[in-house]
């Protein structure tokens, strides 16, 4: 057990160890000219994460050069990493933590208290479902688990091909699954607990979802804050964000790939927007490693860090109208592709692209077979009526609606906006036109698929509640003469 609980902690050292590195180096001077300090919680949200990810590459590094997958040498590796890190901290300037006099024993002190005690008693319920559950069937296991068990025994990363060619297959060890391309960054988080744990034990390699719950909450918790929140209320978002029950349920039934997902997705569009606003360079480094996590996670992974490229648009320095012109544009001419004029290319380097009335395919992706699906009735029943998500859709509808006065004086908010956009339109486009639109229909896969896009939802709510209690004489963050600000 000592070395399982080392195998939890030494992911979350490196990643925190590396961003407060690269935090002092790109912010020698002290932190963005808000006047807020960036929050501890913040580097040990992102630091969870992208350190168990980093955590994941080496252990492909490893394999790649041919070494036998076992804890102690990779342990020492990253304790090395950890140590480079250390070594290389510049002295201390400035300052991440809350300053003490904010935690003065009051009423708002003792709510935030209260608040935090009930995401503590939620923390302990979820740790004892992971730890006494076995593995969850289903998805966890054939998309997942398989490729675990397998590196697990092997102690190497044995290839798994597509099922024809598995039976013909040389000598070598090779592997076949129902889903034997998907990404493989999952599996190899399990394997590096099982590494820790020593043995084979279905249940408690999943507690790394019960530390992304942690680090999500962490992360949420550090970014309002630097958005200018003070604690209780930025306690409270976090408090909606964890207690939303399908989210507690991933972590529960912990081997699926799409809490992380939703936590590498939301985190990348949360630091996009903190950096549009403060122009800090640590903020967009955050980001595009979440993104990258993101990619690696599942494979529509990458379609959901697209959706994020109006908003990055903005955050370069474009100005709104002519990236409105762009995105409608671009639509407009998929649109008419998809019923006129199909299209069939062969990009190099890339693959196929086709888009045809009954077909799509893109490059890295299987094709898609369209059709339309009438998927709207569901989709209201599971947004507005059900219980998974309490009532945080028809509370973020109206809110983003109360805001949308707001856009004209915010570009930030328009990012926001924006990248929302691209997210329901996937969405949209997946329910209503791919046979997923049968899955929404069984209800088998549109709440796991509202769930990547549950943090960032929820924190562009946050911030257009700001936006809308602010007076609207308050100037903006976006840097003056900034050709983002219309």
């Amino acid at each position: 057990m000592p070395t399982l609980l080392f195998a939890l902690l030494l992911p979350w050292a490196l990643g925190y160890l590396w961003l407060d590195l690269l935090h002092r180096r790109l912010t020698p001077s002290g932190d963005a000219s808000s006047g807020n300090p960036t929050p501890l919680p913040l580097l040990l949200g992102y630091g969870y994460l992208l350190g168990l990810f980093c955590t994941t590459l080496l252990l492909r590094l490893w394999d790649a050069l041919g070494l036998r997958l076992t804890f102690a040498p990779l342990a020492l590796l990253i304790l090395g990493l950890c140590l480079v890190a250390i070594l290389a901290r510049p002295k201390a300037r400035g300052k991440w933590r809350v300053a003490s006099d904010e935690w003065r024993i009051d009423i708002p002190t003792l709510i935030a208290l209260l608040v935090l005690g009930l995401i503590v008693v939620r923390l302990i319920s979820l740790g004892t479902e992971i730890w006494l559950r076995p593995l969850f069937p289903w998805d966890a296991w054939s998309a997942w688990a398989q490729k675990t068990a397998v590196w697990f025994d092997l102690r190497t990363l044995a290839p798994f091909v597509v099922p024809s060619e598995w039976p013909g297959a040389p000598s070598a060890p090779l592997f076949t699954a129902p889903a034997f391309n998907y990404p493989s960054t999952l599996p190899l988080i399990q394997l590096w607990t099982l590494l820790g744990l020593g043995h084979w034990d279905d249940a408690l390699m999943n507690l790394p979802w019960l530390l992304c719950w942690i680090a999500l909450g962490l992360a949420f918790y550090g970014q309002t804050r630097r958005w200018g929140l003070s604690p209780l209320p930025a306690l409270v978002w976090v408090y909606l964000l964890l207690s939303l029950p399908l989210l507690d349920t991933h972590v529960a039934l912990g081997g699926y790939a799409d809490l992380w997902l939703a936590t590498s997705y939301g985190l990348a569009l949360i630091a996009l927007l903190q950096w549009m606003r403060f122009r800090e360079r640590f903020q967009a480094v955050l980001g595009l490693l979440a993104a990258w996590a993101a990619i690696q996670m599942k494979a529509e992974g990458l379609v959901w860090v697209l959706t994020l490229a109006p908003a990055l648009l903005l955050a370069m320095g474009h100005r709104v109208k002519p990236v409105l012109l762009l995105v409608t544009g671009l639509a407009v001419l998929v649109g008419l592709a998809w019923l006129v004029a199909p299209i069939d290319l062969q990009l190099p380097g890339l693959g196929r692209l086709v888009v045809q009335a009954d077909l799509l395919q893109i490059p890295g992706l299987a094709p898609i077979p369209l059709g339309h699906h009438a998927v709207a009735l569901p989709l209201l029943r599971h947004l507005f009526a059900l219980g998974n998500w309490h009532l945080l859709w028809p509370l973020a509808t109206i809110i983003l609606l109360a805001g949308l006065p707001r856009l004209r004086q915010d570009p930030v908010l328009v990012a926001a906006y924006l990248a929302l956009g691209g997210g329901a339109t996937f969405l949209g486009f997946m329910f209503g036109f791919t046979e997923m639109g049968q899955w929404v229909e069984q209800a088998t896969i549109l709440n796991r698929l509202l769930l990547h896009t549950v943090p960032g939802v929820l924190f562009v709510t946050l911030i257009t509640v700001e936006a809308i209690r602010v007076a609207p004489a308050m100037p903006q963050s976006v840097p003056p003469g900034s050709p983002g600000a219309e």
